[in-house]
């Protein structure tokens, strides 16, 4: 699945705001922070060129995903990246420009010696997942169940903000 880059209407609007904020998740190698607590990344450059173009003032904010998604979705001047394009989404944003692909994976520890080939077949095993995220929204709409096989996580990481 492509992991998308949106800047809402905002963007193009430029007389209207003079403002906005970006919010993001720490997802390593698209955006995470570094030791020193910048944001870098295989999409940051992408992202920080075309605010700058953009000539409109803009705060990044780094938080556990769920913040960043929910935030996006109430404040029409938040903007999100990176985030996959899903039909579920397909309304709630203004969709810009694509950053990049992805690919999602099972992973177990490595004393379970668990295989499997088939969504089915992982139906059998508790799942934890980044709630709000493609991961869990795939799932869902494949016959996962919240209670019984999704584990539901608000973080990957501790979060840390930085702004411009």
């Amino acid at each position: 699945m492509h992991k998308l880059f949106i800047l809402l209407y905002l963007l193009v609007s430029l007389p209207v705001f003079s403002a906005i904020t970006v919010v993001t998740e720490n997802l390593p190698q698209l955006q995470y922070q570094d030791e020193n607590g910048e944001l870098v990344g295989t999409v940051v450059d992408k992202v920080l060129t075309s605010l700058k173009q953009s000539n409109i003032n803009y705060e990044i904010s780094v938080n556990p995903w769920s913040v960043s998604y929910n935030a996006a979705l109430r404040d029409e001047n938040t903007c999100i990246f990176s985030i996959a394009r899903l039909p579920a989404r397909e309304r709630d944003f203004i969709w810009l420009s694509k950053l990049g692909r992805f690919s999602a994976s099972f992973y177990s520890f490595n004393f379970q010696q668990i295989s499997i080939s088939n969504l089915q077949q992982a139906k059998q095993y508790r799942i934890a997942v980044l709630k709000d995220n493609y991961s869990h929204i795939f799932l869902k709409e494949h016959g996962f169940d919240e209670t019984n096989q999704l584990i539901l996580l608000d973080a990957n990481s501790s979060p840390k903000c930085t702004t411009r």
